[in-house]
């Protein structure tokens, strides 16, 4: 494919996922029919059958791209931080704010697990924001900071965690006053893996 073409069909493909992002935030997945997705995003089905597949594969590059985003600034949250348990604990918070978010806590949390179920929504979280818990973790393995040595199980304990916590503070009526309570939370249990 020429160059130019495929920076054409990049761009192309970039338009559609951010469109579909603000179309997937207003409308629960199993209530967003193809052809209104394709009328308001003023394409063809064509175009998302030929950069997607199906309406399914455009959600999950959504989802993906949403859950990057998040990755990016957990990251640049453990940063500030200067990393080590500040950032990994800044990394937890912003995770966890994210529930707050409506356009986050509608893709994420509440439509894509349901969408295209539960092992496709991890293998996507794992390559995602998962993948920076992960990195934090590793960190502090190497600098003697974790009370295990055991930082693949310990990954998949505090996922699973944030996850859960994530889906209780986006499930509560406030949100945001259930954020406080969740972080409270998360701290307790990331000191109980905390050396010395």
């Amino acid at each position: 494919m020429p160059r130019r073409t495929a920076e054409v069909a990049a761009r192309t493909r970039s338009a559609l996922i951010d469109a579909g992002t603000a179309y997937f935030a207003e409308r629960p997945y199993n209530r967003a029919p193809l052809q209104e997705l394709v009328r308001q995003l003023g394409v063809t089905r064509g175009a998302v059958y030929h950069h997607f597949g199906s309406k399914q594969g455009l959600f999950e590059a959504v989802v993906e791209r949403v859950l990057e985003a998040l990755a990016n600034e957990i990251e640049e949250s453990s940063r500030r931080q200067g990393g080590g348990w500040e950032g990994l604990e800044a990394g937890c918070r912003t995770f966890l704010g994210a529930a707050t978010d409506k356009t986050f806590r509608r893709i994420v949390l509440l439509d894509a697990p349901a969408a295209f179920g539960w092992q496709t929504w991890k293998e996507i979280d794992d390559r995602t924001a998962a993948r920076t818990l992960r990195r934090g973790l590793d960190e502090l393995e190497l600098s003697g900071e974790l009370a295990t040595d055991d930082v693949e199980a310990l990954t998949a304990a505090l996922s699973g965690a944030m996850n859960e916590l994530g889906l209780w503070v986006a499930s509560q009526d406030s949100p945001r006053q259930a954020l406080p309570r969740a972080e409270a939370v998360i701290s307790t249990i990331l000191r109980a893996f905390r050396h010395g």
